[in-house]
């Protein structure tokens, strides 16, 4: 069985209706990066913080499907959609929803042939991810530093 340690975020440059980033790390048991992935989704009403969080963790899943046989330990940094994905939070109403159903789809269809563990970690511990999704809308929050 091969271990794989997964990391994922979302980003809005203006919530709500901003451009999305997402960023994406997936590293073997050794830690060696198998694959990064950094998107933009362009403005539009419904983008948000949450649903950029839901498609970069949908991104992420996607890498294994039709894989068989791993132990996947996935971290992110919203506890809202790490809640969502384990079953500790309903998802409710706002424009994420139908991104949060498609996530635990897909999750479901992972699970059949994979062994998964989520967690929720801070942002200080997901740099990668978070670097990645801010990368991808052209903005990092967390350097300090804003337009005057």
């Amino acid at each position: 069985m091969s271990k794989f340690y997964c990391y994922f975020d979302g980003a809005c440059d203006c919530n709500p209706g901003g451009n999305m980033g997402i960023g994406v790390v997936i590293k073997d048991k050794d830690g060696k990066i198998v694959v990064t992935k950094s998107d933009m989704i362009k403005r539009k009403s419904g983008n948000t913080n949450n649903v950029a969080e839901h498609i970069a963790l949908r991104q992420l899943l996607e890498y294994f499907v039709g894989k068989i046989g791993n132990e996947i330990y996935i971290s992110g940094d919203s506890q809202m959609v790490i809640n969502q994905a384990t079953g500790r939070m309903k998802i409710k109403r706002g424009s994420y929803v139908e991104h949060g159903k498609q996530t635990l789809l897909e999750l479901e269809d992972v699970k059949k042939n994979n062994v998964v563990f989520m967690r929720w970690i801070p942002r200080e511990q997901n740099e990668e991810a978070d670097a990645l999704s801010k990368k991808a809308i052209g903005t990092n929050k967390n350097d300090g530093w804003v337009r005057a």
